[in-house]
Order: C-alpha cells, then structure tokens, then sequence
C-alpha cells in the first residue's frame, strides 16, 4: 500500500507541476514577457545571423584558439 500511495502523490506532484507551469504561460502578460527578454537572464540570445548565430561575442582577453586541444596535467 505504501507503494501504490507514492506512486500517486508523485503523479499528483507531477501534475500540480505541470498545471502551473501552464496557468503561467497562460495567465503572464506579452509586456513582462517582453521586458524579461530584453532584461533577463538570456538576454541578447536572440538568433541574429548578421552576427553568424546565437548569443553575443565575449572578450576575456585571451587570444581564441580555436578547436585546438588543451592539455591539462
């Protein structure tokens, strides 16, 4: 019996998950939608082939090797 209650409280966990990730996508308006785009964590990600591809070019100062291999000891 233990088993078959597990069981149902995690199909029930699943389904409260999925219906809230739902009612968010549903209930969020465009205009936060929007401005976490611009602001947010993946900010700048958009696909933009005037740059060749996704996300933006980072300058960490170090020259750009390219596909050579590392080796680490």
């Amino acid at each position: 019996m233990a088993t078959s209650l597990l069981a149902a409280l995690a199909i029930g966990v699943i389904a409260f998950g999925a219906g809230m990730t739902y009612l968010m996508t549903v209930t969020i308006p465009a205009t936060v939608l929007k401005h976490a785009q611009n602001n947010g964590r993946f900010a700048g990600l958009e696909a933009e082939e005037s740059r060749g591809g996704s996300g933006k070019a980072i300058s960490t100062g170090h020259r750009n090797v390219g596909k050579q291999s590392f080796n680490v000891c």
